[in-house]
């Protein structure tokens, strides 16, 4: 199945950019992203940027829009987009059944987007389609290797708090 990135989310205000893969079945179904109940993504950023909320809540327990969850991250800076504009994935979400894979332009994105200075790869794969084909970008823009938040990943949540945390606080 042939598969499209969701648009870039960011504005003049946004700092830093987390760069995911490409999106899985759920937020390309609902045109948004990690809109998977089992990925943790809104769940770190409701924990990290303030107003936080309680240890005991989960985001998707909250009667949040898409809206209400992308404003929070927009408005601390960040802003998201996916390393890959299109590909083929023979089924489900895995980066691992990639195939035909066109990344997305970066040489472009951030001459549009200068005030852009710092990179968060939410997962390896989204770093290494990066660092493979923009190695001039990446030797040049501040970045940060990130514990990917897909429920796929067995690392501890709550390790993959406190890295969110620290690369949060030093922005």
């Amino acid at each position: 199945m042939e598969i499209n990135c969701l648009p870039s989310l960011t504005d003049t205000n946004t700092h830093t950019i987390i760069l995911g893969t490409i999106p899985g079945v759920e937020s390309l179904n609902a045109k948004e992203y990690y809109a998977n109940v089992d990925n943790i993504f809104w769940d770190i950023v409701f924990r990290t940027f303030p107003p936080i909320i309680k240890c005991d809540e989960l985001v998707m327990d909250m009667d949040l829009t898409y809206k209400d969850k992308t404003s929070r991250l927009l408005s601390h800076g960040f802003g998201m987009w996916d390393t890959i504009k299109t590909c083929t994935r023979e089924s489900g979400s895995s980066d691992r059944k990639l195939k035909d894979v066109e990344l997305n332009d970066f040489d472009d994105f951030f001459e549009i987007n200068p005030q852009i200075e710092f990179i968060m790869f939410n997962g390896i794969k989204a770093e290494d389609y990066f660092k493979r084909k923009y190695k001039s970008l990446y030797k040049k823009i501040g970045h940060q290797l990130m514990s990917s938040t897909s429920g796929q990943n067995p690392t501890n949540p709550f390790l993959v708090l406190k890295q969110w945390k620290e690369i949060y606080l030093s922005r």
